[in-house]
């Protein structure tokens, strides 16, 4: 897991960054993923975002 803060462009206010590199077995169904990690992210106030690797 890679972690950083930056600067918001507007505000100036401190933005916090995690990516996290993760496994998930291919059987697994994607759509569920991602409406319960959207579930998550609205009851936390943040945004997860999920990128599919090309290996």
């Amino acid at each position: 897991m890679d972690t950083s803060v930056t600067s918001a462009p507007m505000s100036a206010d401190p933005l916090f960054e995690a990516v996290a590199h993760s496994q998930v077995p291919q059987s697994l169904d994607r759509e569920e993923l991602n409406a319960q990690l959207d579930t998550i992210a609205d009851r936390l106030t943040m945004q997860i975002d999920l990128e599919e690797s090309l290996r």
